[in-house]
């Protein structure tokens, strides 16, 4: 009918606007075309390096120190200008294994970064010799990086005659839940005559009324409560599994404002 609008319309420009952004990788039209800004600067930046590349030895313009490091592709030297003496660290590139356009693209990406606290500053001096792509950056003298986060020494032994249960993990896991649902441990020290709290959760666990429930306790639901008893029973052979928590999975472990506690749902739920 004239003037009246096509109900396929709108669901046809809706299925291109989706397959638009499919075709984006998922990026928005102003994201993609902040990369490709980018790119482009990237590349301008790395024609003009490469028109300025200082094409000498490196050991014509600076002494070499010692080495800071040593990579797959490559090495950096702690290395002095030979008439002002300046520190500097020279990362140096070998040319069979390392292109003129990778090592431009490395050198620029170093330059666009800027100065910042956290990152080596690069400067803007690239060199080619016969053998190698270099250029210069202030010097880390602190050691590599792999110095620092490389894996400690082997764990400590276990003290002689501790038993390793599952009933420890169980244990382990029912205090990692109740922080995550309370923001609170549940006792400091799992000891009656030293712990308050574990004395009052004994007592509650003993009664399992409402007016027992210790204040660490208060807007647990029942499901929670079972679990946590299950896990942090004091008794290692009565303690649930690990996997005990599959069952109470997909519900809620919180009451709801106003949710009245259901008396003895937490034994039922314990089988006790």
């Amino acid at each position: 009918m004239p003037g009246k609008q096509s109900e396929e319309g709108p669901v046809e420009a809706g299925a291109s606007e989706d397959s638009e952004e499919e075709g984006l990788g998922g990026l928005t039209f102003k994201e993609l075309q902040q990369g490709q800004e980018a790119a482009r600067a990237l590349e301008d930046m790395m024609t003009l390096s490469a028109q300025t590349l200082v094409r000498a030895e490196v050991d014509e313009l600076y002494k070499e120190v010692r080495p800071l490091g040593q990579g797959r592709y490559g090495r950096v030297l702690l290395v002095t200008h030979r008439q002002k003496g300046t520190p500097l660290a020279l990362k140096q590139l070998p040319k069979p294994r390392t292109s003129l356009r990778g090592f431009l693209y490395e050198f620029c990406v170093g330059l666009s970064l800027g100065v910042h606290s956290a990152i080596v500053t690069a400067y803007g001096i690239g060199i080619e010799s016969a053998q190698s792509y270099s250029f210069l950056t202030e010097p880390v003298l602190h050691g590599d990086l792999m110095a620092f986060i490389q894996p400690k020494c082997a764990p400590p032994p276990l003290p002689e005659g501790l038993p390793i249960q599952p009933a420890l993990d169980a244990w382990a896991l029912g205090v990692l839940v109740f922080c995550l649902l309370t923001g609170y441990f549940p006792w400091d020290q799992p000891l009656a005559e030293a712990d308050p709290f574990y004395e009052d959760f004994l007592i509650w666990q003993a009664s399992g009324q409402p007016q027992d429930r210790p204040q660490p306790w208060f807007g647990l639901a029942p499901a929670a409560d079972a679990l946590l008893w299950g896990l942090l029973d004091p008794h290692p052979r009565r303690r649930s599994a690990v996997s005990s928590i599959r069952e109470h999975l997909g519900r809620p472990w919180r009451q709801r404002e106003g949710e009245a506690e259901e008396v003895g749902a937490v034994k039922e739920e314990a089988g006790q």
